[in-house]
């Protein structure tokens, strides 16, 4: 990413508030923007969280694990209301459920583009839901790509400066190929109506696939103007006590 487009990426996070300057809270970007904390970023605050699979697995890399039965009283405390998963279904989704966090699946190949019945189930699921948290494996392409179909869909934000956000947000979301999707498909999304998603008329995105079927040789490296990955959260509290009160949480269930 350019300097251009990550100044493009600053724009939207300021103009639609998705970042302040005067807001942001920087505990909680370095808490739980690292890998043993959750590995994740508030794209849109409040309403669109990226994060990366949950895992059930002891450790990975020397790390703790961020198992769902560890992430559920943590989305909580965050108001997370429903997660959807696009990649494929490795843990048991009842971790989640019995927090009162409701579980979607949209599974699509790594490194392409979302076919366009689940662009509009995302949707839907975005207008129904309060808070969502989205993952793929790393939580960047499949996740960033789904989460510029809303930025397209609800703000008409130009597919491009969309993704400079996402960068900003969560350095290498969306990859190259499913960039130039969102790009060509931008005019097709915006145009979107609530009939549209409601009714599944996949017709309304009809176009030529770009990546169905085959994978991208690499991911994008991003860029960004600070040396910090940003990440769009509203001031809550410092990750001592959201962690106290996870904890709680989880023994409370």
């Amino acid at each position: 990413m350019d300097l251009k487009s990550a100044l493009s990426g600053f724009v939207v996070g300021f103009q639609y508030q998705f970042f302040s300057l005067s807001s942001f809270n920087i505990y909680e970007h370095d808490h739980y923007g690292l890998v043993q904390y959750g590995d994740l970023n508030w794209i849109i605050p409040d309403k669109l969280m990226a994060f990366a699979k949950p895992s059930e697995e002891t450790f990975i890399d020397h790390y703790p694990p961020n198992s769902p039965a560890r992430l559920a009283p943590l989305f909580v405390t965050f108001g997370v209301t429903a997660i959807v998963q696009t990649n494929e279904r490795d843990y048991d989704t009842l971790d989640f459920t019995k927090f009162g966090i409701k579980h979607y699946t949209l599974t699509f190949e790594d490194m392409t583009e979302p076919p366009s019945e689940y662009v509009l189930q995302f949707l839907k699921i975005c207008n129904e839901e309060k808070s969502i948290a989205v993952h793929c494996k790393s939580g960047l392409g499949r996740t960033g790509t789904l989460i510029v179909c809303y930025m397209i869909w609800k703000f008409k934000i130009k597919a491009e400066a969309c993704i400079a956000w996402l960068r900003l947000a969560r350095p290498g979301s969306v990859l190259t190929v499913q960039a130039a999707w969102l790009i060509k498909m931008y005019p097709l999304i915006a145009a979107l109506t609530l009939e549209d998603i409601e009714n599944n008329n996949v017709g309304k995105l009809k176009t030529a696939t770009t990546t169905q079927g085959r994978k991208s040789s690499f991911p994008i490296k991003s860029t960004t103007i600070s040396t910090s990955k940003g990440s769009p959260i509203k001031p809550l509290e410092k990750p001592r006590t959201r962690l106290r009160k996870a904890k709680n949480a989880s023994i409370g269930s």
